[in-house]
């Protein structure tokens, strides 16, 4: 007859079973980092966050963008339901978290310069009231986010203000000057003009109160530099030193269409009929829009009370497509009482917009310094 006999595997070989249990954490770990590997090699997203910071009693907020990898195309219009917040990858509930988005405007300003051709080529051909309708159109599908304002150049060393500063709506009610414009200078300063528009862009920023500021430069023009006051090259340079997003436009068979590529350093757009101005302003208009939508700011209560943790925020669309990122969080003297819909007190109060500024002179001085613009 055959006898079996149970051992406990502890009692025969203690070391064998601690050594076991080992080995099943470090699977256990390894499949953990395996799948987070895995994930974020797998994501379709990709989300910066450029600005985080939290404040007692436990509340933490992010600010970020959201694009979509394959085509670097924002993402913009999730709602807070398509986030997801965990900590230490453990994911927050939504009860828990509340969860909200704030408004960006609120951290980031968002400033636009549109420049406008009405020299006398442009003034002479008929051309300002085509101008004056593509500047609306491209107002009207350029967002709200926008902070803009609008100015003519000529042949002068300065540019004119047209209308007045602020909302796009705002900005197009106030253009109904722009088409029946007549040049002071009929040549054209389109070389010094770049160069004013960067250089008022930096003071708009710099007198932002958001913590964040992100600059865009339209450049629309009908004719090509003659007044020589500024050269090629230095307006390049000051291109090529400037962080601002520069697009330009150009319409009608006088535009330089190497010139255009120049201060176009983001990108141009031309065509030959000096009518299209909607045409080759209204790209331009869709992307400054999607950039702008890509941004949002993302508030929450934290559970954690004290230590220090990994915050991870996740994006996920419809289509299943989905990223995240990560940053790490001092829960130190967290306690009970957040409002997760409160602007974080790290922002700081946006004031309510200033009068017009004077349009600014012209001075061959250097170009214009980019450490305004993040």
């Amino acid at each position: 007859m055959r006898y079996t006999r149970r051992v406990s595997l502890s009692k025969v070989a203690p070391h064998m079973s601690l050594s076991l249990a080992r080995s099943a954490r470090t699977k256990r770990a390894f499949i953990g980092l395996f799948a987070a590997f895995s994930l974020a090699h797998c994501a379709t997203l990709q989300v910066d966050i450029l600005r985080s910071g939290s404040q007692r009693p436990s509340q933490v907020a992010a600010y970020f963008t959201l694009e979509r990898l394959a085509t670097r195309t924002g993402v913009g219009g999730l709602p807070v339901e398509r986030f997801s917040v965990l900590e230490d990858g453990n994911a927050i509930s939504p009860n828990e978290s509340r969860a909200t988005l704030l408004d960006p405007m609120t951290v980031a300003a968002h400033h636009t310069i549109v420049l406008v051709d009405a020299s006398g080529t442009v003034s002479r051909a008929g051309f300002l009231p085509a101008v004056a309708q593509g500047v609306r159109t491209f107002l009207e599908r350029i967002g709200e986010r926008q902070h803009v304002s609008v100015y003519a150049f000529d042949g002068e060393s300065t540019l004119r203000l047209v209308g007045v500063q602020g909302a796009p709506a705002q900005v197009a009610a106030s253009l109904g000057d722009l088409a029946t414009l007549a040049p002071r200078d009929s040549s054209t300063n389109l070389h010094g003009a770049v160069i004013l528009g960067m250089q008022q862009l930096d003071r708009d920023l710099a007198n932002a109160p958001q913590p964040l500021k992100f600059g865009t430069l339209v450049v629309l023009t009908a004719s090509r530099d003659i007044a020589h006051r500024m050269t090629a090259s230095s307006m390049s340079d000051a291109v090529t030193a400037s962080s601002h997003t520069i697009y330009a436009a150009g319409v009608g068979p006088d535009t330089d269409v190497q010139t255009l590529r120049s201060v176009g350093r983001t990108d141009h757009f031309y065509n030959a009929d000096p009518e299209q101005v909607s045409a080759v302003l209204t790209p331009i208009a869709d992307r400054i829009s999607g950039r702008a939508a890509r941004h949002y700011f993302l508030s929450y209560c934290s559970p954690s009370r004290a230590d220090r943790h990994r915050v991870r925020i996740e994006a996920r669309e419809e289509s299943g497509a989905f990223g995240g990122a990560e940053f790490e969080l001092d829960a130190t003297g967290f306690r009970t009482g957040c409002d997760a819909a409160r602007v974080p007190d790290w922002v700081p109060a946006v004031a309510t917009p200033a009068a017009p500024t004077p349009a600014p002179s012209a001075t061959p001085a250097a170009p214009p310094s980019a450490d305004a613009v993040p």
